[in-house]
């Protein structure tokens, strides 16, 4: 049911998509010539990414080989904690670098480097302000999460500590992994992959490395580590590569708004520490117990977040108006 449930989930994206293109104007028609200088640029160009995902592949199978040998379990704990963390990266951060990536590459063609400095910016302010509290709320909230979505029959509470513990061990993926695709957007929109194909590689050589090294005192927990120190020097390697090709982008020009940001983080994860201390301990298999647990400290946090950065002017009020449609 899974399996038919991925392709007809696929087939009706490809519909929807199709739809929304057709209503913008584009028509499509059969054609098997290859003599077009554009198409075969772009079949180039996509080469280097794929390499990419190759590169990430590879660090997938070494994973998976060296978690068989583990305790029964710790193969499937590292695929949910992974699964988990991979959701709420592209749910709530993917976007961000989805719309630099055409502002950048515009910004780069005209050769706007004040421009593209000023996207970068903006963009890493948003990133700040997305995952940092997003990270908190996943370091506090986590084992109760997972007890809501998975402990039941043969997922039991043993294994909603494990995989919390290795969701908690892979949070800094959250930022790192937005952060290094925000530093790959101005190469992608100058058309130049091969500057992050050789950090993918070199990204997927320490995943590797790190995993065999932490695996044998750590185990399973040596895997999820690897996978955060890897991004770290990746995403550092990157920046420098950014630096030597477009120049600084002054990021410092954002520490004022970085600390506005750390404090209303810091808000949040007081009121969701402080509710759930306040909420008693039930049996663990009442569901509906388990989500008034969850629930209750994270719209409290939301909350409190939410209205500190509006007070610290993080975000303008005149600015949700115009999101709302409103005057």
């Amino acid at each position: 049911s899974l399996c038919y449930g991925l392709v007809a989930g696929s087939i009706l994206q490809f519909f929807v998509v199709f739809l929304v293109m057709r209503k913008k104007g584009y028509r499509y028609r059969l054609s098997v010539s290859y003599k077009d200088k554009k198409l075969r640029k772009a079949f180039a160009l996509s080469a280097y990414p794929a390499l990419g995902n190759l590169a990430t592949f590879g660090v997938q199978v070494v994973q998976n080989f060296l978690c068989s040998f583990l305790s029964p379990g710790s193969l499937s704990a590292l695929r949910y904690a992974t699964r988990i963390v991979d959701v709420f990266s592209a749910l709530f951060a993917g976007g961000i670098v989805t719309v630099i990536l055409p502002i950048a590459s515009a910004q780069v063609a005209n050769n706007d480097v004040t421009g593209l400095g000023s996207t970068m910016r903006r963009g890493l302010k948003l990133l700040l302000m997305i995952t940092l509290p997003l990270s908190v709320w996943l370091l506090v909230m986590n084992k109760t999460l997972i007890a809501v979505a998975f402990e039941r029959m043969r997922f039991t509470a043993s294994d909603t500590m494990i995989v919390g513990n290795i969701v908690m061990l892979m949070t800094p993926y959250i930022f790192l992994s937005r952060f290094l695709g925000l530093q790959e957007a101005p190469f992608f929109g100058s058309s130049e992959p091969k500057l992050p194909l050789m950090n993918n590689i070199v990204l997927a050589v320490l995943n590797i490395l790190f995993s065999v090294i932490f695996y044998f005192p750590l185990g399973v927990y040596g895997v999820a580590i690897s996978r955060s120190i890897s991004y770290a020097i990746s995403a550092a390697f990157m920046a420098l590569l950014m630096i030597r090709r477009f120049g600084v982008f002054g990021f410092s020009q954002l520490r004022y708004d970085i600390t506005k940001i750390f404090i209303s983080t810091l808000i949040m994860a007081a009121a969701l520490v402080l509710v759930q201390a306040a909420i008693p301990v039930v049996d663990g298999t009442e569901f509906t117990w388990r989500l008034y647990a969850f629930l209750t400290p994270s719209a409290a946090g939301v909350l409190l977040f939410i209205v500190a950065i509006i007070t610290l002017k993080l975000v303008d009020l005149s600015d949700i108006r115009k999101l709302l449609g409103r005057n």
